[in-house]
């Protein structure tokens, strides 16, 4: 009876996004507001029908912790010995103890989602669309939902001069909003086949294409150098990612062995098929590569699933002072407001040790080789990037020994704090990545003069399409090492083998502001640590819809062919996608975002720079400590707004290396409009400007 339905109505939340125009070649965004209206039956669940589906779930539950320790029992773990590639890729992407308890208390409201679509037989789109906004009743419910609510709780908010740690408060209204720990959000609802978690499939109802065939046949390693652009790029861009997101696997404690492929396997385990005639593994004996799904969120509804970030969402450096308070501490030497170092004669600072040799899966203390720790595990992932953290740990010291002269009745709090509020990683960055047009559209520049504005309804949590499908990294580091350049090491190779002796220092040295990056394209590599496979696999389990919506949601453009996407990318490009894709909407986005055209002076394309800039127009204009911005309680002043504004990336590296000569723009290569000067030329931090004078008067 239709006494016995209602009728939801759900609307998306109103967000800038543009339309595409094509004028002499160039895709042009304009402003449109998007706002869509959901129309979507539910059949009457009544409280006893949701009491029981929570009933259900925790028995459900029960057996799944009952297999996966039969499991573990029967030996499916890593042994990071055996495979040493897959155990520190794990060790990396582990939850933290808080996202372990997170995704045990989502697990009970998606075993319910799944208990309640089979007792109504509900639809794929009722499950995505209606679902998440039905109330919950009963009382195993409520139990569950006030157990969820708890962990998103605030104590209050004071209106600080700096930022929180873990990025609570910036929103004093929303207190989460930007938070470590907490659900990302997402541009479009999610495509599971199922409406819940199971990953996407064809358009036809069949399997997509598997990950490391598309890698093979769309993603295959070309050297394509991009002349315009500096291998700094490639690092400065992954410095940037792991300062704003990180995405925890399920794990915890076990490490997880999905591979070889077989019902054995846990089931969070999603691993990466591999072709019999594979022309690397196929040597090796294998048929899979090894992948765990990402930890779920807890939304609190039901409906489905969502993934986390670990990180705060802010560029606030947290790669260099963590974003958990007890961690940051571990940083800090608590004298003069600086961090800790690794003294070495004639190398300079260092970063510290790790303080975990025997199990951070990177050091080798029997040969007095130990591997670095920093505000990101992620730190020793190569040398281009121990390299970052390691300028940047020194900028901070250097920066608050000037302050300290500048200010010497100072504490070590107050010059700890005002030293790391001083952060600006994507002025120089974003232009080269989005080009003018969409820094433009986006009102991502910096100003000339002037302040801009905090928007308090603007939220700067992480989108999952950014976090899961955007890469700017090369698979090639050139490196000079003893003044001769090499033709290239694979990245592949070198993840987590910086290892140093105390007494020696880093033996390797880069130049990174020297060489070619690769071009942002489909090109990666075909052998060894295929990480295009990988996108697309995360793509794929964190619920991405394909390409040709993005298309659509960024530009108004509904792509109804193969040959509809020539306006987005060459036609031999667009071929090899028909080639291997049974539909054009069976694309997943990272394959068609990496194989569009670049902007005009940029180097993504059009799809990645709309996802790109709506992602920093959140974090620009929805952050409240964002430097630009006037009016707030730890806004600069004009003077120190202006001094900010002259600092350069090229006069950090040379205050913080030995390098004496380098271009102003380091992301550029040298040119006439873009020479190489002297270091001593560029202009420094005029840190006068931070004078306390209001000390001098109570004097």
């Amino acid at each position: 009876m239709i006494s016995n339905w209602r009728l939801l109505v759900r609307l998306t939340l109103v967000i800038c996004s543009c339309r595409l125009t094509v004028g002499q070649g160039i895709i042009t965004p304009r402003y449109a507001i998007l706002q869509r209206t959901h129309y979507e039956w539910l059949p009457h669940i009544s409280d006893y029908d949701m009491d029981q589906a929570f009933v259900v779930a925790d028995h459900v539950i029960k057996a799944k912790r009952a297999h996966e320790e039969k499991i573990f029992k029967g030996g499916r773990l890593m042994k990071p010995g055996q495979y040493p590639s897959s155990a520190r890729h794990q060790h990396l992407l582990a939850p933290k103890p808080k996202s372990s308890k997170m995704e045990r208390i989502t697990e009970k409201f998606e075993e319910a989602t799944n208990v309640i679509k089979d007792m109504f037989s509900l639809t794929k789109e009722q499950v995505t669309l209606a679902l998440p906004h039905e109330e919950l009743k009963g009382r195993e419910a409520l139990k569950a939902a006030e157990q969820c609510h708890t962990h998103f709780m605030s104590s209050g908010c004071m209106d600080s001069k700096y930022r929180s740690i873990d990025g609570s408060c910036n929103n004093m209204y929303n207190p989460t909003w930007g938070k470590a720990q907490t659900c990302l959000q997402r541009l479009l609802p999610p495509d599971y086949a199922d409406g819940i978690s199971v990953p996407r499939i064809a358009k036809s109802g069949k399997p997509l294409p598997p990950p490391r065939v598309i890698s093979l046949y769309i993603h295959r390693h070309m050297d394509r150098p991009a002349h315009d652009h500096t291998h700094l790029m490639m690092a400065f861009g992954q410095f940037i990612d792991h300062d704003i997101t990180l995405t925890p696997i399920t794990g915890g404690a076990q490490m997880i062995q999905c591979c070889p492929h077989d019902n054995a396997t846990h089931p969070q385990c999603y691993p990466v098929l591999l072709p019999q005639d594979d022309p690397f593994y196929s040597k090796h004996d294998q048929d899979c590569l090894n992948f765990v799904r990402s930890a779920p969120c807890p939304l609190c509804t039901l409906g489905p699933c969502q993934q986390m970030d670990q990180l705060t969402a802010f560029v606030d450096a947290s790669t260099v002072y963590v974003n958990q308070e007890n961690e940051t501490e571990s940083l800090r030497s608590f004298r003069d407001g600086k961090l800790i170092v690794t003294k070495v004669p004639h190398t300079g600072d260092l970063l510290p040790q790790t303080d975990d040799a025997q199990k951070d899966q990177c050091s080798v203390p029997q040969r007095n080789l130990f591997c670095f720790r920093a505000g990101d595990a992620r730190v020793n992932q190569h040398q281009a990037l121990t390299s970052l953290h390691t300028i940047w740990m020194r900028q901070h010291n250097r920066i608050a020994e000037g302050l300290k002269h500048v200010n010497p009745h100072w504490d070590d709090e107050t010059l700890f704090w005002e030293t790391s509020s001083k952060w600006i990683l994507f002025v120089e960055y974003l232009p080269v990545v989005l080009g003018s047009h969409y820094m433009d559209f986006y009102s991502l520049w910096v100003l000339e003069s002037g302040f801009t504005q905090y928007n308090s309804k603007m939220e700067p949590t992480m989108i999952n399409e950014f976090s899961t499908a955007h890469i700017i990294m090369s698979l090639v580091v050139p490196m000079k090492i003893k003044n001769i350049l090499s033709s290239g090491i694979m990245l592949r190779n070198y993840f987590f083998l910086q290892a140093v002796s105390p007494r020696r220092g880093n033996a390797t040295g880069l130049d990174l502001a020297a060489f070619n990056i690769q071009s942002h394209d489909h090109g990666l590599n075909a052998t060894g640590l295929d990480l295009a496979a990988f996108n697309i696999q995360r793509g794929r389990d964190h619920g991405l819809q394909g390409y040709t919506s993005y298309i659509q949601y960024c530009f108004g453009v509904e792509i109804k062919t193969f040959e509809d996407l020539d306006r987005f990318m060459t036609p031999e490009r667009r071929k090899r996608l028909q080639d291997i894709y049974q539909s054009v909407h069976d694309i997943d986005l990272f394959t068609g975002g990496t194989a569009e055209s670049h902007v005009p002076d940029g180097i993504v394309g059009p799809t990645f720079a709309c996802v790109i800039g709506i992602q920093f127009y959140h974090l620009k204009f929805g952050d409240r400590y964002y430097f630009e911005h006037h009016g707030e309680t730890g806004s600069f002043s004009l003077e120190q707004l202006s001094t900010l504004k002259k600092s350069t990336l090229a006069k950090v590296i040379c205050e913080n290396t030995h390098i004496q000569e380098i271009q102003r723009y380091a992301f550029r290569f040298p040119s006439s409009s873009n020479p190489i000067s002297h270091c001593h030329v560029l202009e420094d931090l005029d840190l006068s400007a931070w004078e306390d004078f209001g000390h001098k008067k109570k004097k």
